[in-house]
């Protein structure tokens, strides 16, 4: 059995046609122009319930940066230097030729194999979901049952709200007293507003208001008038200039004795210090004799 079993698979592999060879960049681009499908497919559902000044200006902002694109491209080709063209048109050639040796690069057979099989795989689940969607299985009988109910409670629900919204029900004897309270109130808000304010409330608003006006007036001579620093202030404004100008002549005649050689002082270290030579013992004398 064995051996048969091993024969037949001989025999199937040896009729199986052989895969045709992929560009290494396959997928990829096959990955690129489903994104790109489905992109499209967006676009054009999305754009039959756009409204024209909508779509008008979507499609001209995309012209513009088109337009942008291409005239920044060629205000920097115009602007750049040789040495920087000669760098990118070496740039641009390696792309070419990564992209060119890219297209001619065989796919690994068993990346191939697998790939393919995963990717079939794929189709067929993504095509039973979308055949569910158009014929979807039937319900079993207890999940049916409780959809219906759940849709039937919804049904009935919305119908009472929509009834309600149109016939509202009548207040209750509770609910016409709180409203009639609510009236009440409001009438006796809207009357104490339109009541002229006590005496005392006027005296002081007006109190306030004139003293309101004596304090902008005071701060509006206050502004018109020069400010005028104390004498303390102006005192120590002069010393700190003082000791600024010190300072300076100070660094002045510092670079000044560095920049003379005649002004350095020498110094006589040996009277400075005050010291003399030690005195030789008798004994080193005669051993030098």
């Amino acid at each position: 059995k064995k051996a048969k079993a091993a024969e037949a698979a001989r025999e199937q592999v040896k009729n199986k046609t052989p895969e045709e060879t992929l560009p290494v960049d396959y997928f990829t681009k096959l990955g690129e122009a489903e994104m790109e499908a489905k992109a499209k497919a967006a676009w054009e559902l999305a754009e039959k319930d756009m409204p024209i000044g909508i779509k008008y200006f979507t499609l001209k902002a995309e012209q513009d940066r088109i337009a942008h694109e291409a005239e920044v491209y060629r205000l920097s080709q115009e602007n750049m230097s040789d040495a920087t063209r000669h760098f990118h048109k070496i740039e641009d050639e390696k792309e070419a030729a990564s992209l060119a040796s890219a297209k001619q690069e065989p796919m690994p057979r068993a990346i191939q194999h697998f790939t393919m099989a995963d990717r079939a795989i794929q189709d067929k689940r993504r095509a039973e979901i979308e055949d569910m969607k158009v014929n979807p299985p039937e319900m079993p009988p207890g999940q049916e049952y409780f959809t219906k109910q759940m849709l039937a409670e919804q049904g009935r629900k919305r119908a009472e709200i929509q009834e309600m919204i149109e016939n509202p029900p009548p207040p209750t004897i509770a609910g016409q007293h709180f409203n009639k309270v609510e009236e009440q109130r409001k009438k006796e808000m809207e009357a104490l507003l339109n009541e002229p304010a006590p005496p005392a409330i006027e005296y002081f608003t007006q109190q306030w208001l004139e003293e309101k006006e004596q304090q902008e007036l005071a701060a509006k001579a206050a502004n018109e008038i020069p400010y005028e620093a104390p004498i303390a202030t102006k005192y120590f404004e002069r010393v700190d200039e003082m000791r600024k100008t010190e300072i300076e002549e100070a660094r002045e005649r510092t670079r000044q004795k560095k920049m003379d050689p005649d002004a350095r002082i020498s110094i006589d270290w040996k009277d400075y210090t005050k010291q003399e030579a030690p005195t030789v013992s008798s004994f080193y004398k005669i051993s030098a004799e």
